[in-house]
């Protein structure tokens, strides 16, 4: 069981800059080990299913959910090559015996749910065909929503990550022959060409996606639901609704 950890992206050259001295660019900021939980938590009584997996966890430090391939550094001296990143990572745990599994999951948080998304068909063909390959995307459908509050937005900062990791040859081709680019990193637009077994799991309160779809910059509400007025409530409940709808 392979998992991706969270941490949004970059979308400009400063912010890739910014991110190269924190432990979201760095392997030298990051920490020494991780604490397992959920889905790979070792504890059989709170994660029966699972607890007895193979586990192995991939930092994330490429800024853009694995997929960047760049030849080049910039003139910042970055270089942006997550897509080689989780090559290698695969590569190496064939060799340790992953290829033997007889099944396996590829599973992520948030920026790590929307790598899975993006790579799950990639992770299959790493197998046989007897082998049983699902993937979990935990937290990491973010939506475009067009008509939702601030779409645009999310469409810019998207377009604006594509344009600065240059990501016009990486997106799946069978999503960026039937639509623009910018669009092609939205998993509303992506699910329908995916093959192989996908659980989807969100949260219908996400902060994030509270705080830039619905109550954009409303943070003491997002982050603690208790502080919630009625109306706010009333208001998360009524548009997670509809963009769970929009979404499945």
């Amino acid at each position: 069981m392979d998992r991706e950890w969270g941490g949004g992206w970059c979308n400009h050259i400063s912010d890739c800059r910014a991110r190269s001295s924190s432990r979201l660019g760095s392997s030298h900021l990051m920490a020494s080990q991780t604490t397992f939980s959920g889905i790979l938590d070792s504890d059989c009584t709170s994660n029966p299913d699972f607890c007895n997996w193979h586990k192995v966890f991939i930092y994330y430090c490429d800024g853009f959910s694995f997929m960047s391939d760049i030849e080049h550094s910039h003139a910042m001296n970055l270089t942006f090559r997550g897509a080689r990143i989780f090559n290698v990572m695969m590569d190496e745990m064939l060799a340790k015996g992953m290829r033997n599994a007889q099944n396996a999951i590829l599973t992520g948080t948030s920026a790590g749910g929307l790598a899975t998304i993006l790579h799950c068909d990639k992770f299959r063909k790493l197998f046989s065909d007897e082998i049983r390959v699902k993937c979990i995307s935990d937290s990491g459908f973010f939506i475009r929503g067009k008509g939702h509050h601030g779409y645009k937005n999310r469409e810019k900062f998207f377009g604006d990550v594509i344009k600065t990791h240059k990501l016009g040859k990486s997106l799946p081709p069978k999503c960026t022959s039937k639509r623009k680019s910018s669009l092609c990193f939205f998993p509303e637009y992506l699910v329908e060409d995916i093959q192989t077994p996908l659980f989807v799991l969100e949260s219908a309160f996400d902060r994030f996606q509270l705080t830039s779809l619905v109550l954009e910059g409303v943070t003491n509400c997002t982050n603690n639901l208790k502080s919630c007025t009625s109306t706010e409530l009333g208001i998360m409940r009524d548009d997670e609704a509809s963009s769970c709808r929009l979404v499945f």
